[in-house]
């Protein structure tokens, strides 16, 4: 039977939403009759072995999915609750199942883990940081970006957590964040977050700079002044900030405000190194 180009792209259509509502995001038979629509659209024609098969997979329908259907039906009413990355990994191991595959042990654990996620997402409401959290996971999250390129490079996982975070804190109408992914902020820097939650030096204390240091915030090409030298005496005038990558405090150097990474600092001038 030959159809017209616009009645093989309703049938497309209509066959891809079928497929689409049973489930079957992933199947190679649905993604080539996304392709085929999209070369139909754009007045692009099809082989003979094309149109057959895609006449064919509109005309026989979706297959009825394999798998166990309680599973799979939990699994519909929950992946609502969960964020694009959750649901993207739901879809992924509900195309396993409905494959008749088997999942293999850790593939079961992570599903249970996104269903527990969901359910308890279901019942009690979305996770949101309480003040203090969020208070402490914004200085985590500046103590990491101010990390050097070659540290991120390498952490991957934590640096995702925080490109998450900062989405949401930025929107958190259309952005979720977890506890999870909060946990493995603070944790990426915990020394950091000890001196946080305990400061080694408060607003008023007098610092000594156990190293000279050329400080970032001075201009380029300044001279040889510009430098300051271990044992110059400073005032803290803040509480702690990021600082490459660690803790720092504000301080005041004559009339010149900087920020000093706290492994320079001492409030004893006697552990100062002279040359």
């Amino acid at each position: 039977m030959r159809k017209s180009v616009q009645q093989r792209i309703s049938d497309t259509e209509a066959a891809i939403r079928e497929w689409s509502h049973a489930g079957h995001e992933g199947d190679r038979r649905l993604i080539f009759m996304r392709d085929c629509l999209l070369r139909l659209r754009a007045d692009k024609g099809l082989s003979a072995k094309q149109r057959d098969w895609l006449d064919s997979l509109c005309a026989e329908g979706p297959p009825v999915p394999a798998g166990d259907p309680a599973l799979i039906s939990r699994i519909d009413s929950l992946k609502c609750h969960l964020d694009a990355r959750g649901q993207s990994a739901l879809d992924s191991l509900r195309f396993t199942i409905v494959s008749g595959r088997t999942l293999s042990e850790k593939q079961e654990a992570f599903l249970n883990s996104l269903l527990s996620e969901a359910a308890k997402i279901s019942e009690c409401g979305r996770w949101v940081p309480s003040p203090e959290i969020k208070r402490k996971t914004d200085f985590a999250h500046s103590v990491l970006s101010s990390r050097g390129g070659s540290w991120k490079s390498t952490h991957p996982g934590t640096m995702g957590a925080c490109e998450r975070y900062d989405s949401w804190r930025k929107s958190p109408d259309s952005h979720h964040i977890d506890e999870r992914t909060v946990e493995k902020i603070l944790s990426a820097c915990a020394p950091a977050m000890r001196e946080f939650d305990k400061p080694k030096f408060i607003e008023g204390d007098l610092v000594w700079l156990t190293e000279g240091f050329w400080p970032s915030t001075f201009p380029l090409g300044g001279s040889i002044n510009d430098m300051i030298r271990a044992g110059t005496m400073a005032m803290v005038v803040g509480a702690p900030e990021a600082c490459g990558g660690t803790v720092g405090y504000p301080l005041l150097i004559g009339a010149r405000p900087v920020v000093v990474s706290t492994g320079l600092l001492t409030r004893n001038p006697s552990k100062v190194r002279t040359a």
